[in-house]
């Protein structure tokens, strides 16, 4: 925070807002007691093009704040720039949290969609040699052979299970 001695005899006092580390803004306020002197109305008048009758009216006018308020004024200007910086910190943090849930909404999804891929293109073939094996069952063959192709479709049977609980678990 900083006093400003401002041209005219009004003072700022500023206050740097921040979020986290970084400076993303500033409140002021402004006090003091303007001129009343004719060649400092004029020479205000002059540099900022507003009519010296006018100033002077507008200086006339002002009523001096007491220290005690000022200082009060410059606490409740620490207390809002802290405020604001917290909100401005919070909102970049929300944002932040969005993409990253966007980012994970997008990956499971990507996920879901490959299972469903990967569950057809294996079980497609899987179911191809299970229809095989009893196809061949059907043919005329000893028992061994019946025994071979029972061992078959049992191991198929298996691993058809296997990969449906592995795609249900995920």
């Amino acid at each position: 925070a900083t006093d400003i001695e401002c041209v005219g005899g009004i003072q700022l006092y500023g206050v740097p807002i921040r979020a986290g580390a970084e400076i993303v803004g500033a409140i002021n306020i402004g006090y003091g007691d303007p001129p009343t002197e004719d060649d400092a109305l004029r020479q205000l008048a002059n540099n900022f093009g507003v009519d010296v009758a006018d100033l002077r009216q507008q200086a006339n006018k002002y009523e001096s704040r007491p220290s005690f308020i000022i200082a009060q004024a410059k606490k409740s200007l620490h207390r809002s720039a802290r405020i604001i910086g917290e909100i401005v910190s919070r909102s970049r943090l929300e944002k932040k949290l969005f993409s990253a849930q966007q980012a994970a909404e997008s990956a499971t999804r990507a996920k879901s969609e490959f299972l469903a891929n990967m569950s057809h293109e294996i079980r497609t073939p899987l179911n191809g040699l299970m229809g095989m094996l009893q196809l061949l069952k059907t043919t005329s063959i000893d028992q061994e052979q019946s025994d071979f192709i029972d061992h078959g479709l049992q191991s198929s049977r298996r691993l058809l299970r296997l990969l449906t609980d592995i795609l249900d678990l995920s």
